[in-house]
């Protein structure tokens, strides 16, 4: 079965700044690519670094327009060709080992990234 685009809810700011330049917009999600996983965030984690990624103080700047959530956790929503570590339904976590211009709510990520976690 080929996995397609979704739409999802997702958390952007398209300049710097306080809380106020957050935005909620609605955007396609793309299907997961060879070796890729897509997750539907369930859980995240925002923190200092996540403030001064919005702010512009963090040493990666951001690329506009730009999400928050660097650490997260939810289920797998599909995943790509050559993907055998986890599969769809499978609850996981991600660990910060990205790039933070990677944030969102459903997520393509390198295969080996998703840590499953035990029911």
């Amino acid at each position: 079965m080929k996995t397609i685009a979704k739409n999802a809810d997702t958390v952007i700011f398209e300049n710097t700044g306080s809380a106020d330049v957050l935005q909620v917009k609605n955007l396609t999600i793309p299907a997961p690519g060879p070796g890729e996983v897509r997750i539907a965030t369930k859980a995240l984690g925002l923190n200092r670094a996540d403030v001064m990624y919005r702010n512009g103080a963090n040493l990666e700047h951001p690329i506009f327009p730009a999400r928050i959530g660097y650490e997260a956790s939810g289920v797998v929503d599909a995943v790509g060709e050559h993907v055998t570590h986890v599969q769809a339904g499978d609850r996981v976590s991600i660990i910060p080992a990205f790039s933070l211009n990677q944030y969102a709510m459903h997520v393509s990520w390198c295969w080996h990234l998703p840590m499953p976690l035990k029911r």
